[in-house]
């Protein structure tokens, strides 16, 4: 009684982020549990009265691609089961609708009393599928009053959120003793998990199906970016530094590392992808570089300008730094050039990583502490094309090692209907 009234008392003291906040403010009638918002699934629930219902959450656009393998998965083991998906970003949303684009995709309720309740009305769920860490007080009571069978998956609790944690199961009750499944990402998670009174008998150590949604590109530069490098005036055995989801105070100093390392190797080429592709433009011209969609013989520097294609770059690489580690952003994702079989350089801000860095590190994945020492790093492997080779080899396997979570955790999920 406690939390439902703090709920609605931060609820209504919230609403001017809730409403207006670009990332949230779609959705809101939907988020409020109207019935009308849901009549396009009531209206196929009506042809699949038999099939039962998997919600699977995720808050994120991040964290639905990480969900979904296992819901392939699952519908590939149990095709009489029905998937949905819920998320709380515009961003996530938009990711849902693309990539599960036959499956019913809405905005997930507030969580407040009355609005899970009809949430969980309208769908009737057999199964609730939880990403991460999204421990949403009203919505797993009420699932777990209504015998809704409740799964973490990738389960994350982390270390410095304990006490927070264990302030809300002051309030809430034993949160993490209603879930049939917590399904953890690995044995530091689970522990965790055991300390804030979950059931051992439920704690599952089951990896990471991040793993299981990157895929090696089927075209190498050989074939598909031929026609570019030949625009570019570039040989295919150039030397390439590829430069991913960079951000402001990345870019710069890396670039003046480029022209230094370019004097040493003048065949040297940088591609920058910046994180937000908006910023091209602007740092084509501060680079005296070209933009991707626009390739200009004579330029050292390309610009990616378009969504979609750095994974694929990735395959042109000789070395690639992964941003957004150089500066207090967390860290991006590493595991695609892995993949690519390519030495993946990393700065020292990687908490949104962390269980990536744990994979790489050491097996293709160097960290550096400042700009200075991925450059210094760069240029020592510049000097060896063997053990440039060895520690993409060394990557490519590392990320191959841990793929599979994703049909383990299908299995255990599909495993509660019974």
């Amino acid at each position: 009684m406690l939390y439902t009234l703090l709920s609605y008392v931060g609820f209504f003291l919230l609403l001017p982020v809730l409403f207006w906040h670009h990332k949230l403010k779609n959705g809101i009638a939907q988020r409020f549990g109207f019935k009308r918002t849901f009549l396009p699934f009531l209206k196929q629930q009506e042809q699949h009265k038999d099939r039962p219902v998997i919600w699977f959450h995720g808050a994120s656009a991040g964290d639905l691609l990480a969900l979904k393998p296992t819901v392939g998965a699952v519908k590939q083991l149990a095709t009489e089961t029905w998937p949905v998906l819920s998320t709380l970003t515009n961003s996530g949303h938009a990711m849902a609708q693309k990539i599960f684009s036959q499956e019913y995709c809405f905005y997930a309720p507030y969580d407040l009393l009355h609005t899970t309740q009809r949430v969980l009305q309208y769908l009737s769920p057999r199964i609730l599928v939880l990403e991460y860490t999204e421990l949403w007080p009203h919505l797993i009571i009420q699932a777990h009053q209504r015998n809704v069978k409740i799964v973490l998956h990738n389960g994350r609790l982390s270390s410095g959120n304990l006490n927070a944690y264990r302030l809300l199961f002051r309030l809430t009750g034993p949160l993490l003793s209603y879930f049939s499944l917590l399904l953890m990402k690995d044995e530091e998670e689970a522990d965790r998990a055991l300390r804030l009174g979950a059931d051992p008998k439920r704690v599952i150590v089951s990896g990471n199906t991040k793993f299981d949604n990157i895929k090696i590109p089927k075209q190498q530069h050989s074939t598909r970016f031929l026609p570019l490098l030949q625009r570019l005036g570039w040989a295919p055995t150039d030397p390439i530094w590829i430069l991913g989801s960079t951000h402001t105070q990345e870019e710069w100093p890396l670039y003046q590392g480029f022209l230094r390392l370019k004097k040493r190797w003048p065949q040297l080429r940088l591609i920058v992808a910046p994180r937000y592709v908006e910023r091209a433009p602007m740092l084509a011209e501060q680079m005296s570089g070209c933009l991707f969609s626009l390739p200009q013989p004579g330029r050292s520097v390309l610009l990616l300008d378009v969504i979609g294609e750095l994974a694929d770059l990735y395959t042109l690489a000789t070395l690639v730094f992964v941003g957004g580690s150089l500066c207090a952003r967390g860290g991006q994702n590493i595991l695609e050039p892995a993949i690519c079989g390519k030495p993946v350089i990393f700065g020292p801000h990687i908490d949104n990583i962390l269980d990536l860095v744990k994979v790489l590190l050491g097996r293709g994945g160097i960290q550096a502490a400042h700009a200075a020492q991925v450059i210094s790093v760069t240029e020592s492997l510049l000097e060896r094309k063997d053990m440039i080779d060895k520690l993409g080899d060394m990557a490519r396997a590392a990320v191959l090692s841990k793929q599979g979570a994703s049909a383990h955790n299908a299995r255990l999920i599909v495993d509660l209907l019974a």
